[in-house]
């Protein structure tokens, strides 16, 4: 009950926080630009993308963001939408010790609808010079860019490497997080705490249906730690969740329906109210020329789904206001084949509905755990302070019969080899 009065808490923030930032913006719009200048305590800033997104995979959508129902290829080519997103952030200095941070990002969302979400709203308060506690919606820092990886500008790709950071696009947790922070002889340390809850609507259409249900984790924790020391940033994260997959009941329904031998497949593949760990790992080192970055990460479903886990390298140079790079990446999956009931055991007038259960639960292992590397080569040009425009080229090939992240319904026993994928984003910050 108290964690269906959460949800409903803060879809009323996100509308209320929607209206209140409305009218904040248009007073500060009326407000000369001295007044501004002059109340330091109340800061108003943003971001945001106009992305492109183009594929040669014409057969099925190939979806980079996790938290997308849809992209580039079969639903539609190129994509504006799968890149694209406005956001607004207002921080607020209530006093030396207090502060308030709304954030609002406008992008597309799992049904396909662009409006408005709460990506931050919390209280800050300081509790002494390396003590921090934040009460709310906070950023969940799984990985090195994940407190910005909304932010184009503030990345040199046009998104993070989806080989890793699509095992978990949860961005953020309702609940309290203590962050120690502090720094000795040129290193900068921080080590955080975060206890809460996430959920996210996942919206599947297909020709026949329309499902949508909630992916639920009402005990989230986790630990993200960072070390800084000149051109050198090290970060290491361990996130762990009961996940509660609403999503997927009629899946687990069907199979029920089969006796003890479907009951079987839904006791091996429910991951659903299981404690499932993942850690990541990752090291950059930046300097005025050039970088080099990567990151590998790891988790269980403690299913037969098995583990899933990611890892990239990129790096690049910088030449005045342009800046080529190169990346690989690769997804790797459980090693064993997603079995669930032979349809030539049963009569065949149940045989076709055996094999649509199967190829959607093929389609579940893939979407946990693909098999996928990307090659990537862009460049970014620092068009003026604020503003950057980025083209990117990637390789995408799937691996070992996965279907990686492209995505099907209607045809779900269609297997991409891969596909050519062009990028073109324009960055900026307001």
């Amino acid at each position: 009950m108290w964690q269906e009065c959460v949800n409903r808490l803060f879809y009323r923030l996100e509308v209320g926080a929607s209206a209140a930032l409305l009218l904040v913006v248009l007073s500060l719009l009326s407000l000369p630009a001295s007044s501004l200048a002059q109340d330091s305590a109340l800061q108003l800033n943003g971001y945001g993308t106009l992305g492109l997104i183009h594929s040669s995979e014409r057969r099925s959508d190939y979806i980079p963001n996790p938290l997308r129902a849809e992209g580039p290829g079969r639903s539609g080519n190129p994509s504006f939408t799968t890149d694209s997103l406005a956001a607004l952030q207002v921080d607020y200095q209530v006093s030396p010790r207090w502060s308030a941070t709304v954030q609002l990002v406008l992008e597309q969302d799992f049904r396909t609808d662009v409006r408005p979400r709460l990506e931050w709203a919390n209280l800050q308060y300081r509790a002494s010079d390396r003590l921090d506690v934040r009460l709310g919606r906070i950023a969940l820092n799984t990985f090195m860019v994940s407190d910005f990886r909304k932010v184009g500008y503030a990345t040199p790709w046009v998104r993070p490497p989806a080989e890793l950071y699509q095992l978990v696009g949860l961005t953020n947790s309702d609940g309290i997080d203590l962050t120690y922070s502090f720094n000795h002889e040129g290193t900068q340390y921080s080590s955080q705490l975060v206890y809460g809850r996430s959920s996210q609507t996942i919206h599947v259409r297909d020709s026949l249906t329309e499902t949508s249900g909630r992916v639920d984790l009402p005990n989230l924790w986790g630990t993200f730690n960072r070390l800084e020391r000149g051109p050198l940033t090290l970060h290491a994260s361990y996130l762990s969740a009961k996940v509660n997959y609403a999503v997927t009941e009629e899946l687990w329904a069907g199979y029920r329906a089969f006796g003890p031998p479907g009951d079987l497949v839904v006791v091996n593949y429910d991951a659903s109210g299981k404690w499932s760990p993942f850690m990541a790992v990752g090291a950059a080192w930046e300097t005025g020329d050039w970088f080099l970055q990567g990151e590998w990460g790891r988790g269980d479903t403690r299913s037969d789904f098995g583990q899933r886990a990611g890892w990239y390298f990129s790096g690049g140079m910088r030449f005045e206001d342009w800046t080529p790079y190169l990346s690989y990446a690769r997804a790797r999956g459980s090693e064993h084949d997603v079995e669930g009931l032979d349809p030539a055991q049963f009569a065949p007038s149940v045989r076709p509905m055996l094999e649509e259960l199967n190829n959607f639960l093929f389609l579940l292992q893939s979407g946990t755990a693909p098999h996928q590397e990307t090659i990537t080569a862009g460049l970014r040009w620092d068009l003026y302070p604020g503003i950057s425009v980025t083209g990117q080229y990637d390789r995408v090939s799937t691996r070992r019969g996965s279907i990686g992240l492209f995505r099907n319904l209607e045809n779900t026993r269609y297997r991409p080899d891969g596909a050519d994928v062009f990028s073109l984003a324009v960055d900026f910050l307001f």
